[in-house]
This record gives structure tokens, C-alpha cells and sequence, in this order.
């Protein structure tokens, strides 16, 4: 092979592992991206049931009855209590952007007195949700949880 092939095939395997390089750059980018937006809607969807469990208490003086623990199988947004719950609450409830009922889902529980709305993000760490981090289930490389509560259900 003379000197002009070799460097004809030098800069074909370069521009070829630039452009893989650039593949590979986008796709990460855009899974990064797509789990920040679920991550953010989660944050929202909490946030939006606070209100819609306060709008409720201020004209019933209770919350709406939800006593099974805070787990897959308590009130979540994969069970018949979700429905129950959106009906009690007069609206729509949201459900997790991913909703794979497994890791993904929302979750309620209330004595009447007291409430706490849980989620789970996929990058729990976040700075933009540093306030919604639940002690219970505190963030760490293996997950965590977020959380909106009435002061007397923090620790649930």
C-alpha cells in the first residue's frame, strides 16, 4: 500500500470514529435529557397532588382514608385506590411519566389526620428537588424517594 492509500484510509477510519463519536454523543445526550424531564414532571405531579390533597382538607377537615403502607402494595398509581382516590379528590390524578408499576409509580397514605404522597425518580439527587427528598427512603446510588407530607407524616 503506497503512502496516498494509507492516508486515504487513516482519515476514512478517522471521519468514521468521529461520526460514531457523534452518534454515540447525541443518543446520551438525549437519554440524559429525557430522563431530566420525567425526573422534572415527577417533581410537578407531587407538587400538584399537595394542592389537590390541601384543596380537599380545607373542605372536608380530613384527608381522604388511604392506611396501606407506602409500597407497591398500598395506594399507588398502579392500583384500584389511585381510581378511588381521583374520584374522593374530584379530578384527575397524574400517574408516573414511565409507570412501570415495578420501580416507577406514585404512592399515598393518609390516616385523615396526616398524608404523604411519595415518587420515585430515576436520578433522586437532583439539585432541582433537593426540598422533596423523603427521609424514609433517603437518595443514594441505589435509588430513594421523593415526597410532599403533612408535617405529621414526614417520617412515614
Amino acid at each position: 500500500m503506497n503512502s496516498a492509500m494509507k492516508k486515504k484510509a487513516i482519515t476514512l477510519a478517522l471521519i468514521s470514529a468521529l461520526i460514531v463519536i457523534g452518534i454515540v454523543g447525541y443518543t446520551m445526550e438525549h437519554i440524559r435529557t429525557t430522563r431530566v424531564n420525567r425526573d422534572l414532571t415527577r417533581a410537578f405531579d407531587l407538587m400538584a397532588l399537595q394542592s389537590d390533597l390541601e384543596r380537599y382538607f380545607i373542605g372536608h377537615q380530613k384527608f381522604p382514608l388511604a392506611d396501606k403502607p407506602l409500597n407497591a402494595q398500598g395506594a399507588t398509581s398502579c392500583s384500584q385506590e389511585w381510581a378511588t382516590l381521583a374520584e374522593t379528590l374530584n379530578t384527575t390524578l397524574p400517574k408516573d411519566p414511565q409507570q412501570n408499576c415495578s420501580t416507577q409509580w406514585y404512592a399515598y397514605r393518609s390516616d385523615g389526620k396526616n398524608y404523604k404522597i411519595i415518587a420515585f425518580p430515576e436520578q433522586c439527587d437532583r439539585n432541582i428537588a433537593q426540598q422533596l427528598n423523603d427521609p424514609t427512603r433517603p437518595c443514594s446510588t441505589d435509588g430513594g424517594a421523593w415526597m410532599r407530607s403533612s408535617t405529621g407524616a414526614t417520617l412515614w
